[in-house]
């Protein structure tokens, strides 16, 4: 019996507990207590032995006792009569000249559902305790009883006692009352802060621990104040805050500076000046759970914080030893955090990147590429390239997120359109590779949009379309449906047959737009070819071809359907 599960067997373990030699025995005690206690840890239930754990409460070892609360807090719960059973022992440890046996008692006699009366009446007391340690508990048991029964705890005016305590002298006392009062206020909007309030909190500032300050400070937002020099006065105050060493502290800080200056724009970005220092150490920093905080923070506050990370983007470069949640974050945050001077820069280090063994992070860079390609256009024929030569990786996640990035960038000059079309004759290459029918929607895209010029486009086509024959997914069938219509617009005579196949199975599908789409296009191809090429070209531009259907037909007004494919119950046409 030298280390904790030794025992599996609850009524072994009573056995032992209820024997009258371990009395005596304090290290025993403390073995089998804290055995109990890994065995609830564990899901195994105890119930069995609770009632020989109730008669160690009155021992005089601080360890014993604190372990048997611990054991009735966590089971009383499902053991209600165990209340009984140690109420009295409790109250009397009350009145035990030792303030954190004090202490201990109230916060376990809090924890008992079948005596809230008992409860209050200890509470109470012990928020006038002269051991500043036994308040705190006593402010914290408040929180627990207003959960257990609130119209006690309004009855029993216990919200002013707690307010009283806003004035104590001990500064833990102090935050536990703060956040006393905002969680049992809630459905009120929490604790009221006037001037007065606001202002003694903050001459106490200095005092509070870590979680005490930031606690505070998000309090103090409740408080407006009433001018601008009120405001600074606050600040030089807190000042000292933005150079703390804890950054959760720092961020509490600037979010409270940039509550009260809400009406002085021109503060805010000194405000994350003036904190700039405590962010670039953690930068540095191997705390990557700590690092991560910082970068969602300044994800979130992106628009204030660009300009002033810019010059110091480099800092924000993945490191090669870091975890990938940390680099994708980064990769997030760097196309916003560079001006158009460093493009090329960070263009050369992304892509670096984008060869990455990990597939999320080189969908990261990836992402992050097409970021600046949207923040500055002018990299358009520089990302277009670095994107062609990613493909000769054959990878097939660089190449889903290539061909999903690029669908959404446009042709600018003739330069732009041949290196557009040098990548999608390099993905046709890799067509075998792509594994989602996303980014199969988004090389039918860029087929539709630019393959006019492009020798076998009609060919690709058709094999995707015979490759995946039976795939019936909506994204899948409505990009091939839309790319086999443009193509036909652009080179007729060698896809029309493909654009019958799709048509016809496009009317089989099991989606009810795809079909009407279909036999909206079909319509629209058959009434007026002019008028298709017009709308999805936006051009008036004349369809070559012996194909063409002959507009002087009058039977090209009327609306029909193809063999097969007439509405189901239910379909409605909808426009493209």
């Amino acid at each position: 019996m030298s280390a904790y599960g030794s025992f599996n067997d609850i009524s072994e373990l009573k056995a032992i507990l209820s024997k009258e030699e371990l009395k005596g025995d304090i290290g025993q005690q403390r073995f089998l207590l804290g055995t109990l206690l890994e065995l609830h840890v564990q899901g195994v239930s105890i119930d069995e032995a609770l009632a020989e754990v109730a008669k160690l409460l009155p021992s005089y070892d601080i360890i014993v006792k604190k372990l048997a609360c611990l054991i009735i807090q966590q089971n009383v719960a499902s053991a209600p009569d165990l209340a009984l059973l140690v109420v009295n022992t409790l109250q009397r440890d009350c009145r035990d000249p030792n303030p954190a046996v004090r202490a201990l008692a109230v916060r376990t006699l809090c924890s008992l559902p079948n005596a809230p009366d008992v409860a209050q009446t200890t509470v109470l007391a012990a928020l006038k305790d002269g051991s500043s340690y036994v308040r705190r508990a006593a402010v914290v048991a408040c929180i627990r009883l207003h959960r257990s029964c609130p119209e006690m705890v309004d009855n029993a005016q216990l919200v002013d006692r707690v307010y009283d305590l806003l004035r104590d002298n001990d500064a833990v006392v102090v935050a536990n009352a703060v956040d006393a009062l905002d969680n049992i206020l809630r459905e009120e909007g929490g604790i009221v802060i006037n001037r007065s309030i606001a202002h003694h909190l903050l001459s106490k500032i200095q005092t509070f621990t870590e979680w005490g300050t930031v606690r505070v400070l998000d309090v103090l937002k409740k408080y407006v104040p009433k001018t601008d020099e009120e405001a600074i006065e606050i600040m030089n105050m807190c000042d000292f805050l933005l150079h703390h060493s804890n950054m959760s502290v720092v961020i509490a800080a600037i979010k409270f500076f940039q509550h009260i200056t809400k009406n002085m724009p021109q503060l805010q970005k000194c405000i994350l000046e003036r904190a700039k220092r405590p962010f670039m150490l953690i930068l540095s920093s191997t705390n990557y759970e700590l690092l991560y905080f910082v970068l969602c923070y300044i994800f979130q506050t992106i628009d204030q914080c660009s300009s002033i990370f810019s010059t110091k983007h480099t800092k924000f470069y993945c490191r090669y030893n870091e975890p990938a949640f940390i680099k994708i974050k980064k990769l997030q945050l760097l196309p916003y955090l560079v001006v158009e001077e460093d493009g090329c820069e960070l263009i050369e280090e992304l892509s670096l990147i984008c060869m990455d063994v990990n597939n999320d992070v080189s969908s990261a860079a990836i992402i992050a590429l097409s970021k600046v390609h949207e923040r500055f256009p002018t990299f358009h024929q520089e990302i277009l390239q670095k994107f062609t030569q990613l493909l000769d990786l054959k990878n097939d996640n660089v190449i889903c997120t290539i061909l999903t990035c690029v669908e959404k960038f446009g042709g600018r000059s003739e330069d732009d359109l041949d290196q557009m079309k040098k990548l999608i004759e390099k993905a046709l290459l890799c067509v075998d590779l792509i594994s989602n029918d996303e980014s199969r929607c988004a090389l039918l895209t860029l087929l539709a949009s630019h393959g006019k010029d492009i020798a076998n486009v009609p060919y690709i086509l058709e094999e995707i379309f015979n490759t995946h024959r039976d795939n019936d997914s909506f994204v899948f069938n409505m990009g091939l449906l839309l790319a086999a219509t443009k193509l036909f617009l652009w080179r007729p005579a060698e896809c029309q047959d493909i654009l019958g196949n799709v048509m016809e199975r496009c009317t089989n599908s099991s989606h009810c737009e795809v079909r009407c789409k279909t036999i909206f296009l079909y319509n629209l191809l058959q009434v007026d070819p002019y008028v298709a090429k017009a709308i999805f070209f936006n051009s008036s531009e004349k369809i070559v071809g012996s194909q063409c259907l002959d507009t002087n037909d009058a039977s090209q007004n009327e609306v029909s359907y193809p063999e097969g494919t007439q509405p189901r119950e239910g379909d409605h046409l909808t426009h493209s």
